[in-house]
């Protein structure tokens, strides 16, 4: 999976050595876990956010946003897992037909919908 974004050179999808120099950008999806697997490629000072972002295709069908969890794990130690913040405030109304407060949230998919309008005026001349 490629990664976008600020820190995105900061993750790799596989351990790499202090001397490569192309690594990072990268992570990798564990499908039978439903995990996304990134490692460090270098020292991140902790206390500090990092953004990263990957493309992905959505369903067809309205999906719901669902709490998503980050872990960590050096080595053999497994630090606990911690909900990843989503966006619940952002108003989309402005700029998506039918969307509101919270639509912005991660995974959220909303539902496809149709318009159809008539439009007429009253007098023949335009």
């Amino acid at each position: 999976v490629a990664l976008e974004g600020p820190d995105a050179s900061l993750f790799s999808h596989r351990f790499c050595t202090a001397s490569e120099t192309s690594c990072g950008g990268t992570a990798l999806w564990d499908s039978s876990q439903q995990q996304l697997i990134v490692f460090l490629v270098r020292e991140a000072p902790g206390g500090v956010s990092y953004t990263f972002s990957f493309r992905l295709r959505n369903p067809g069908v309205a999906q719901a946003s669902v709490p998503i969890f980050a872990a960590l794990q050096i080595e053999a130690t497994r630090f606990p897992a911690a909900v990843m913040e989503r966006d619940l405030t952002t108003d989309l109304s402005p700029t998506i037909p039918a969307a509101g407060v919270g639509d912005a949230a991660i995974m959220k998919v909303l539902a496809i919908k149709l318009f159809i309008k008539k439009i007429g005026q009253s007098i023949p001349y335009p």
